[in-house]
This record gives structure tokens, C-alpha cells and sequence, in this order.
């Protein structure tokens, strides 16, 4: 939970943070259309798979052939040595900076990772099948995402497994006027959709949704309205009758002070979808554990610190992302800030306290889409998720609570 191009295929990965940040001025609240841009494009993903190369889907095989017995290499807590590599490169699922990536940035400036005897790079790329082909190529051990793309392109040799959850909620939802017409999901048979792409996930959402309602899914419009001010001028035109966006795109509408209040809906099926995190391969989890435990032990302290002391969190971020910082004065900025963070908080697990990934969850939205007509037939879950490295990040979370309290 990152504005969703999924323009996978050949395209070169962008660089990292600071040599990015550097090209963002002047581009003000646009950025958070880009936030969380892991999720947009699914289907789109899906056709830049299909030129996926044969030297990935190999190394998909080999990391298949690692398989969940993996994690047999995974130290206990108290078990963890010194890091395989200490240059970790995290790619991202997005072409810049977001607020999605905040506990990177926390981690790196608060000098979490460097304790854990790390250097993390973070790299950028359209969409979640780039940074998945680059951890089957070597060039990165760790992507930062969502399993749209994974889901997608699974029967096409594309591999990773969810090891660190930081969404734990579902980030789309079907949001429409409150006090509006329509007072329930069942009163949108019928109706438009305002989504930020035909290709969005949010399409399936609203079907989805609907279908729970009791409704025909068949008898719904979509139509590609963006993000930010021109989604909101869609829906209060009247062009649609409800928007299907995520968490951070709604959280430009509805922080900035306006008049417009929104009630949203989810697919009660979906919404205890755990929705993204950290990928690897079980090839690194066998070869690379130590360096994984570490990375992890890094996460859990970041995110501790984010559920302290949020103001502090958005001022990193605002250094390395200084056109995410809302116009006005510093205490206007810090206002609206922590009230998009507030609602990127729906689905981002800002608590600090390290949560189980639900792989009966995974597995009804893995199921969605075989419903849909997107996949032919639903992966294991077991193979795209594991629970191994959660022990690790409780008990560095309560690490750095407990020295938190001696500062």
C-alpha cells in the first residue's frame, strides 16, 4: 500500500532515493499519485509477462526447486549470525519515492539497518514483476510490493515469496459521497466506477463488491478517471458514481481539508487481504538467511519507530521525498501529513507490533482471481508466503520498545 504503472517488460529500473529525489521538486502533491504503486496495472503485468526471458523462468525453476523447506535454514532470534552479504538492494514496485517505502527511509536514517550490519540501497521500477525478475537475476535480494503481479504471472515461471508483511489490510475500496444516493453496496448495480486505469485492481474490487451485494457484476461501467483532483472532480461531476482507488490516492483527497467526505466499502471476502510487503526467493532464504534475519530485525525496529513518534517519521520522509511535503507552513504541512499517513494507516500496519501473514486470506484473494477469469488455476499459497522470519521481527520489536523506553 503508489500510483500503479505496470510498464514491466524491458524497461531499466530507475535509480535509487537520493539520486532521484533531486528530479521531484516542483512536482508537489502529484507524488502520492504515484503512491503505492503496487498495485495498478495487474493486468497489464500479465501481458509484459508474457515476454518474460527464459534465463528468469529458469532461475524461477531453481528457486522453486528450493521450495518452502527453505526456511530450515532461518536462525531462531537468538541464533542470527553475521550477515551473508551486507549490500542489500531493496527494489521497489513504484518509479519514485512513496510513503509506502516510509519504513525503508525510517530505517536508513535512524541507522536501524546499519546496526544490523547492512547497507540498504533502494532501487525504483515500474510495477512488481521488474523488481521480481531482478531477484531472480541477482540484481536485487529484496523487493518492496504487492502479490497482484506474483498472482498473475506464477503459471508463467514469475517467483517471490512474502516474507515481511507491512500491509495488513486490503488498500483498495469503493469509496462514494457521504449522504449521497447511493446508501449501500447493493446500489451499485448499474453504476460507474471512477478507477485510475481499466487495467486497475480496483476493477476486480468493484466487481467483487457488487457481486457480494447480491448484484450482477456484469452490470457495472468503469471509467479511467486518475487520481487526486481529477478522480475527484469525476465524482463530484457526477461522469461516475463511486471511485475504486487505494489508500494513499485517497488519502490526497481526503486530507486535504475539503468539503468532501467519503464512506467506503470493502469486498468482506478480501478485507483481512494482507497486502504487500518485502519479496524474496527461497533460493536467497536457503543461501542468504542471515542476511534476511537482519534486514528483518532492521523492519521491525523502523516500523516501532513510526508508531512512536509519526511526526518524526514524516520528516525523513519529506527529506527524501521533499515534493511530498503539502504546501503551507511547517505546521499545515505536519497536519495534513500525519492525516494522509492516518489513512494510509487503513491497510499499512503502522501499530509496530509485527502480525502473522493470514494465508487463508492470501487464498480467497488468490481464488478471486481464478473467479475473475484472470488465472487459470490458483497457485499454493504456501509457496508465495511464509511465516519463518516472524519471530525475529517480534522480538526486535520488543527490543527496541524496551530500549525506546530507557531513552
Amino acid at each position: 500500500r503508489v500510483a500503479k504503472h505496470r510498464h514491466e517488460g524491458s524497461q531499466a529500473l530507475t535509480q535509487n532515493a537520493s539520486s532521484h529525489s533531486n528530479h521531484q521538486t516542483g512536482k508537489g502533491s502529484r507524488e502520492m499519485t504515484r503512491t503505492n504503486a503496487m498495485k495498478i496495472y495487474a493486468i497489464a503485468a500479465t501481458l509484459a509477462l508474457a515476454g518474460y526471458s527464459a534465463n528468469a523462468v529458469s532461475a524461477s525453476d531453481s528457486a522453486a526447486a528450493a521450495g518452502p523447506d527453505s526456511t530450515k535454514a532461518v536462525p531462531a532470534p537468538s541464533a542470527i549470525k553475521a550477515p551473508e552479504k551486507k549490500e542489500v538492494v531493496v527494489q521497489g514496485a513504484s518509479p519514485a519515492p512513496n510513503i509506502g517505502y516510509l519504513p525503508l527511509y525510517v530505517g536508513k536514517k535512524m541507522g536501524y539497518f546499519e546496526e544490523e550490519g547492512l547497507n540498504v540501497t533502494v532501487n525504483y521500477s515500474h510495477g512488481d514483476s521488474a523488481p521480481l525478475q531482478a531477484i531472480n537475476a541477482g540484481q536485487a535480494q529484496i523487493m518492496s510490493g504487492t502479490p497482484e503481479a506474483l498472482i498473475h504471472g506464477y503459471q508463467k515461471g514469475l517467483r517471490g515469496v512474502l516474507f515481511y508483511q507491512t500491509y495488513n489490510k486490503l488498500i483498495f475500496s469503493v469509496a462514494v459521497p457521504e449522504g449521497g444516493k447511493i446508501k449501500a453496496p447493493a446500489d451499485l448495480v448499474g453504476k460507474t466506477f471512477g478507477v485510475s486505469s481499466i487495467a486497475s485492481t480496483g476493477v476486480i474490487i468493484a466487481k467483487v463488491l457488487v457481486a457480494e451485494a447480491g448484484g450482477d457484476a456484469g452490470n457495472v461501467k468503469f471509467l479511467p478517471v486518475g487520481t487526486g483532483q481529477q478522480a475527484l472532480g469525476a465524482l463530484k461531476s457526477g461522469q461516475v458514481d463511486a471511485l475504486v482507488l487505494w489508500d494513499a490516492a485517497y488519502s490526497q483527497i481526503e486530507a486535504g481539508g475539503g468539503d468532501l467526505k467519503l464512506t467506503h466499502w470493502q469486498p468482506k471476502s478480501l478485507s483481512n487481504v494482507g497486502d504487500g510487503g518485502y519479496f524474496t526467493s527461497w533460493e536467497l532464504i536457503k543461501t542468504q538467511p542471515n542476511t534476511l534475519a537482519h534486514f528483518t530485525r532492521g523492519m521491525a525496529k523502523a516500523m516501532v519507530a513510526i508508531h512512536r513518534d509519526p511526526k518524526k517519521a514524516l520528516q525523513i520522509y519529506w527529506e527524501v521525498n521533499p515534493s511530498a511535503k503539502p504546501k503551507g507552513t511547517d505546521a499545515e504541512a505536519l497536519q495534513i501529513g500525519l492525516r494522509q499517513l492516518d489513512i494510509v494507516g487503513r491497510s499499512l500496519d503502522l501499530s509496530g507490533v509485527p502480525k502473522t501473514i493470514d494465508e487463508a486470506s492470501l487464498n480467497a484473494y488468490v481464488k478471486t482471481f481464478v473467479d475473475q477469469g484472470l488465472i487459470s488455476k490458483a497457485m499454493p499459497v504456501d509457496q508465495i508466503v511464509t511465516n519463518a522470519f516472524l519471530p525475529i521481527a517480534t522480538k526486535a520489536a520488543d527490543e527496541e520498545r524496551k530500549a525506546s523506553a530507557r531513552r
